[in-house]
């Protein structure tokens, strides 16, 4: 993921995102400015310049972060998941930094009944991308029915 962010990144972006905390002292509003700025580099064609978030919790964030790479280095992540015994779907852009194949092999041992689709002209925000965003919300409609009638 970071090797693909790296690639996408030009100078200028480099330089703003270095120059970032001197720019923005405000912890909540640089996360909020931080996800503006990667949001190119996260999408494909998106239908907006800024993504939709007015505030951002920066504590929340980093604490959550945090939390989740312990919970990764103590083998609790993703293991914790196999006790997950509803459906479950995973809703991916072939865009997205994320590896998105590679993340849904690795849930798959600890959820059997993930289910994955993938657009390739999408990036990390699906319901954000002018070629994903109608069928993003199709397939998760459709797929939410589905589970309606278990």
């Amino acid at each position: 993921m970071r090797a693909i962010e790296e690639q996408r990144m030009d100078d200028g972006l480099r330089r703003r995102l270095n120059g970032l905390a001197e720019e923005v002292p405000d912890r909540n509003e640089r996360l909020r400015m931080l996800g503006n700025l990667l949001l190119p580099l996260y999408s494909y064609e998106p239908t907006v310049h800024e993504l939709p978030v007015e505030v951002c919790d920066a504590r929340a964030h980093d604490e959550s972060w945090n939390d989740m790479v312990r919970l990764q280095e103590e083998g609790e992540y993703p293991a914790a998941f196999a006790a997950i015994k509803v459906p479950v779907i995973m809703l991916h852009g072939a865009v997205d930094p994320h590896p998105g194949r590679l993340i849904f092999a690795s849930l798959r041992t600890h959820l059997p009944q993930l289910e994955y689709r993938e657009w390739e002209r999408c990036g990390h925000y699906p319901w954000l991308e002018k070629a994903a965003r109608e069928e993003f919300f199709a397939t998760m409609h459709q797929w939410l029915t589905r589970q309606g009638g278990r």
